[in-house]
């Protein structure tokens, strides 16, 4: 109850006078106080930049709400439909969709801040816009945060339904928040691998305008490694990566398997022939995906790649903002001494896997990294002993995957290049729905998607929808100001209705 009061203060705290301070080292020692004060929450740019940073958001879903969307008149021909990449297109037209519902979903909703001040921007400066909106979902897989959630919006335990396993459910909040938005919110407990394994749907098949928001999910998200392998006929085989017990007992009697030493000894890392086939489908979507050669696995973002397909074929009208790190300092491991006896600190410093591209960052709240994640302390991984190997997946979860379970946060790195272009092929793949000028209006599938997928660094997104939210936290003595000059390992996924801004 004493932690769940102090987190509900921290929520309550007044945002940073940014514009009050010296520069950029009066800065980092605000920044270093305001992380001591933390109690077992890792800090994101919306809770740091509150309310600039969600405000700059909101204004990306202002300019997608009102975007002319140009649209192409289409013909029927013997080869099937002509569409605007084509040399004998007949004409093209604009429409604009200001008068249509919009719903926006939230993928790990932290702790409800940035619904809070996406829902509040909109509320006080395009009145237009907010009305617009049926409903701000939340969709998480952390009882934690989802607690935190509630308390932001000052909702009842039964605003949050889980969903495991058919379709969407949940409950509408009521309006008893300070600013009166709680009425647009519906929370729904989900996690984002049962949606990308088809457990769980995400969103229901709809023509309806969407915008699908996700800071800081990415790295959080399970991933696969794959490596290749050379076969003495000249070809090559995709092997993945699968996680297996080597020392399980006979007779534990437990139904999970806990390793001694604070470390899991009893995991190891093996590679196998590819037959994973929501991995196949990635790997033959975007074959960039597969390593740059022999020596050298590769982290693929599966459950991203699959999350993006699910959004692009249940909501063809949908928009997308996705923030994280696109770069990860390696770890800082704690090498024992000759004499340390300790084998917990042989297991943090401990590479037990092989290292690949895209390798994750394992740490924790007292800031200790980890050589891998098979060298997570057990605490945050717990294996069931069902069967004799694991997915990675299994294992990305319970180190910390979703946010707000583990002992350790495992953060990948995102290839943001490589994710645009996946984004870019399933869009061109996927048949969207086109309203043609004839007389009968009626409805055509072409199989390019109006839209424009885009990958900018954090502050030049932050450059370009939050002008006055960057002007407003510059220092008045250096013009100093950390939403364009911290978290510089930050970059952002949109995929926009606008050709162009």
């Amino acid at each position: 109850q004493q932690q769940q009061q102090q987190q509900q203060q921290q929520l309550q705290q007044k945002p940073i006078a940014f514009s009050s301070l010296f520069g950029k080292y009066h800065w980092h020692y605000l920044y270093a106080r305001h992380y001591r004060n933390q109690t077992g929450q890792w800090l994101t740019p919306v809770e740091l930049f509150q309310p600039y940073y969600s405000n700059s958001i909101a204004n990306f879903i202002v300019d997608e709400a009102t975007a002319t969307i140009s649209t192409t008149t289409t013909k029927s021909t013997a080869a099937g439909v002509v569409t605007n990449t084509d040399s004998d297109t007949i004409a093209s037209s604009s429409t604009s969709t200001t008068n249509s519902s919009i719903d926006v979903v939230e993928l790990g909703g932290g702790r409800g801040t940035n619904a809070r001040g996406i829902l509040n921007h909109l509320r006080r400066n395009h009145r237009d816009v907010y009305d617009r909106i049926d409903e701000y979902r939340i969709v998480d897989s952390s009882d934690t945060l989802l607690q935190l959630q509630r308390d932001v919006f000052s909702l009842p335990s039964s605003s949050v339904s889980s969903s495991g396993g058919g379709g969407e459910s949940g409950i509408d909040g009521m309006e008893d928040d300070e600013e009166g938005v709680g009425d647009k919110v519906r929370m729904v407990k989900m996690d984002m691998l049962d949606v990308a394994e088809n457990r769980s749907t995400l969103l229901s098949k709809s023509n309806k305008q969407t915008i699908v928001l996700a800071m800081e999910l990415l790295d959080n998200l399970p991933h696969d490694k794959v490596s290749l392998h050379p076969e003495p006929d000249g070809s090559t085989t995709i092997l993945q990566t699968e996680v297996i017990h080597t020392n399980t007992h006979p007779h534990h009697d437990d139904n999970s398997i806990n390793n001694n030493n604070n470390n899991n000894n009893n995991l190891e890392e093996t590679f196998v022939p590819l037959t994973d086939p929501l991995l196949q489908d990635i790997l033959t979507i975007l074959p960039s995906y597969l390593p740059d050669n022999e020596h050298i696995p590769r982290w693929i973002p599966t459950t991203a790649c699959s999350l993006l397909q699910h959004i692009v074929t249940q909501r063809s009208n949908s928009s997308i903002v996705w923030i994280d790190f696109d770069w990860l300092p390696p770890p800082t491991l704690v090498e024992p001494s000759s004499s340390s006896t300790s084998a917990s600190v042989v297991g943090v410093a401990r590479r037990r896997s092989v290292e690949g591209v895209g390798e994750p960052l394992i740490t924790d709240m007292e800031d200790v990294d980890y050589g891998c994640y098979l060298s997570a302390p057990t605490g945050a991984t717990t294996i069931t002993a069902n069967t004799t190997s694991t997915t990675l997946d299994e294992i990305d979860s319970d180190v910390g995957g979703g946010g707000g379970g583990g002992e350790c946060d495992i953060l990948f790195p995102t290839d943001f290049g490589r994710l645009a272009e996946f984004a870019g092929n399933i869009l061109h793949n996927t048949t969207t729905t086109t309203t043609t000028t004839t007389t009968t209006q009626k409805e055509e599938e072409t199989p390019t998607a109006p839209w424009t997928v885009n990958v900018t660094k954090q502050s030049e997104f932050l450059e370009t929808y939050g002008k006055e939210e960057v002007e407003q936290t510059k220092s008045w003595l250096t013009g100093y100001t950390p939403l364009l000059n911290d978290f510089g390992n930050c970059s952002v996924l949109t995929v926009s209705r606008r050709r162009s801004r």
